[in-house]
């Protein structure tokens, strides 16, 4: 671990190496970084009653789903992947972060005091563009589309806000979902759904921060055979209801999840299958 350089956060930035002061990370060994388990001097523990799992389902859709920042990392990014995969049969990879272990949830910097002793998202939030999992590579790499499910905080999105991000060439993933959801969320209840696609116009009092643009090559939602993706950075009331079990918020999962399935180039599963559509 002597070779590790510091960059004032206490979680790994990459599967397989912490951030250092350089891009890309510093690895004990940049020829084959090993898995973050070992990163962490195994005091994090890889398994479903650990500290952190992953989940791959592979269908032969050419769509692949990630929720890369899942469990308690970003809430209910897991869950709406996993909606999406069941809805759409698509390919889906995820990330889960549940910290148990005490050495694991001791790993924080002391330099960063908005960290707080077992925080998933300090200890193992990977930023997209550092994120190398093979699996998941391999997976965004086989098939020409791919959408990450991403969760914003209120100091990088506005309440109800859907920042819609990616890397578009020849197609128009970024308006086709935009323009589907436009369309129908007159119908949500309970919400003013609004959205922003950062450093471009967004709706009236949306904010995202610039950041959150998700159009970086490295980023690997974009390392599809396309070289495009989507990414959907979402609020926690949005997550929150997407995930619910509650009837009235069906027409919401119709809307964005139908908004997704256009901008993949599938055909969106009719709102009137949701119990709680009035179309």
């Amino acid at each position: 671990m002597s070779s590790l350089v510091w960059s004032g956060s206490a979680h790994a930035d990459a599967f397989g190496c912490y951030q250092g002061t350089g891009n890309p990370p510093i690895c004990p060994d940049s020829s084959q970084p090993p898995l973050i388990g070992s990163m962490l001097g195994s005091k994090c523990v890889k398994g479903d009653s650990g500290d952190w799992h992953t989940t791959e389902t592979v269908t032969g859709s050419d769509v692949t789903v990630l929720s890369f920042h899942g469990g308690n990392i970003e809430t209910k990014t897991s869950q709406i992947s996993a909606d999406l995969q069941t809805l759409y049969n698509w390919n889906r990879y995820d990330f889960s972060g549940h910290v148990t272990n005490q050495d694991c949830k001791n790993l924080k910097s002391s330099l960063n005091p908005r960290c707080t002793v077992g925080d998933n998202y300090c200890i193992l939030h990977i930023t997209s563009t550092h994120f190398n999992d093979a699996t998941a590579l391999n997976l965004v790499k086989a098939h020409p589309r791919a959408v990450s499910i991403h969760g914003c905080g209120s100091s990088a999105c506005s309440a109800s806000t859907i920042c819609v991000g990616g890397r578009n060439i020849a197609t128009t993933q970024i308006a086709d979902f935009r323009n589907y959801v436009d369309k129908y969320k007159g119908l949500v209840s309970g919400t003013l759904l609004t959205f922003d696609v950062p450093s471009n116009k967004g709706d009236s009092g949306a904010f995202c921060a610039s950041n959150l643009a998700g159009d970086d090559t490295n980023n690997i939602v974009n390392k599809t055979l396309s070289g495009e993706g989507l990414q959907l950075e979402i609020s926690s009331d949005i997550r929150n209801r997407l995930a619910s079990d509650l009837v009235q918020d069906d027409v919401l999962r119709g809307v964005v999840y139908g908004g997704v399935a256009r901008a993949m180039g599938e055909l969106p599963v009719p709102l009137a299958i949701f119990k709680g559509s009035t179309s």
